[in-house]
């Protein structure tokens, strides 16, 4: 008897375990939804009530736009005296996304730098506010256009933002508070520029690990590259993701893995669109870990992905928190930036250590090459390279990581 309790308790921990067979389904796109490995769908929010989110974080700026609702941000100029003559006429329409590496990086923030340059707006040493320098023309979820300005983010954490019609016509203002008690367990406030009002549904940040969206993201189609709409998966804030492939999704083995913080690691390239089936071709021996802020590691494999009007993602999933095998290697801290770039491209370590750098084009070929010391900063020429997509791949003692590089 205590032998059969014994194997009864095994098997229960082997299936506690085992591989877990999921489905998700976004009304073909009309849903993002919220996704917990322990919990299943935790929230579902209809793609059309809300156009840009607010941050929460108290030492971060970040502005997004509903890429899923087809909201889309330009960059009008600098001169914000201009309010009242803006004018599209002769305008060059180019787009500004959110990062597909970090949330910190919204589309209102990719104009920017780095610190005191936040992308809409500087920071002001003597009072600690962001006070608005530029002008933004915004289309909306309801497919209208307006121009936009966020005229600060106060030290106390207020953001007033200012809203018109082009031309500035019917101006109005708002202010949201991201340290009032309702926001502050999220990551983002979501705000309808259409109803004017918060649209406070994302969840709690420690009530969901995956988001099932769509998202711009930047492919290559032939000499040219563009901007596409996909359907993909994004990873929580300050979670770590590592992918593996050459192994069959059935093994653990994750010691050789390299950790990386980008958030659309997992993204949409784990599927590509058959033109003579119709159907979507899973890449069968691609496996993502997934190490949580709670640092938990499950494993998640996608097995098929339904387009149409389900937009279901079929995907196993299995915690594997406690192998001796799971790795501890992490992914460079590291920024490159202007991205996208046209002449150059900055490279800075914030390593202790030396790096190797290498530029890998899509034929994975190496067409630069660059040595880094110790939290140093260089600079690789590109002018003279094909317009395109590259992976900048930087290696270390302390680990590696790639990062997605466009040349345009």
């Amino acid at each position: 008897m205590k032998n059969l309790l014994i194997i009864a308790l095994i098997l229960l921990s082997s299936v506690g375990m085992a591989q877990t067979a999921k489905v998700v389904t976004t009304n073909g796109g009309a849903d993002d939804v919220y996704f917990s490995f322990s919990n299943n769908e935790v929230q579902r929010i209809n793609r059309a009530t809300w156009d840009i989110g607010f941050t929460t974080k108290g030492f971060d700026a970040s502005i997004l736009i509903n890429e899923n609702a087809g909201v889309e941000l330009f960059l009008y100029g600098n001169n914000i005296a201009a309010w009242d003559q803006v004018d599209t006429t002769g305008f060059v329409w180019n787009n500004s996304y959110n990062s597909e590496e970090s949330w910190t990086l919204g589309a209102f923030a990719n104009q920017g730098t780095s610190h005191p340059d936040y992308g809409w707006g500087t920071y002001t040493q003597t009072n600690h506010d962001i006070n608005g320098d530029r002008i933004f023309i915004i289309k909306l979820s309801d497919k209208n256009y307006k121009q936009i300005m966020v005229e600060k983010m106060s030290a106390a954490g207020v953001y007033t933002v200012k809203l018109a019609d082009l031309g500035g016509a019917n101006t109005n203002s708002f202010s949201l508070n991201k340290k009032d008690a309702a926001y502050t367990s999220k990551n983002f406030v979501l705000y309808s520029l259409v109803s004017n009002e918060v649209v406070n549904e994302e969840p709690n940040n420690d009530s969901w690990d995956l988001l099932f969206t769509k998202y711009i993201t930047i492919v290559q189609q032939g000499p040219v590259t563009q901007p596409y709409l996909v359907s993909g998966v994004k990873v929580n804030a300050g979670y770590e993701v590592a992918e593996r492939t050459g192994f069959p999704t059935s093994s653990n083995d994750t010691s050789m893995l390299v950790w990386d913080t980008k958030i659309t690691e997992i993204g949409s390239d784990w599927k590509t669109f058959n033109s003579s089936t119709f159907q979507y071709d899973i890449t069968s021996d691609l496996t993502y870990f997934v190490r949580t802020q709670k640092g938990e590691v499950w494993k998640i494999f996608f097995t098929d992905y339904k387009g149409g009007t389900e937009g279901g993602f079929y995907f196993n999933i299995e915690r594997v928190s406690g192998s001796a095998s799971v790795g501890q290697y992490s992914a460079l801290n590291s920024r490159v930036y202007p991205n996208p770039a046209v002449n150059n491209i900055t490279v800075e370590s914030q390593e202790n250590t030396n790096l190797i750098g290498s530029l890998i084009d899509m034929q994975g070929r190496r067409v630069r090459s660059l040595e880094l010391l110790p939290f140093e900063t260089n600079t690789i020429e590109t002018i003279d390279l094909a317009r395109g997509i590259y992976t900048l791949v930087l290696r270390g003692e302390n680990g590696m990581s790639s990062k997605k590089v466009i040349l345009e």
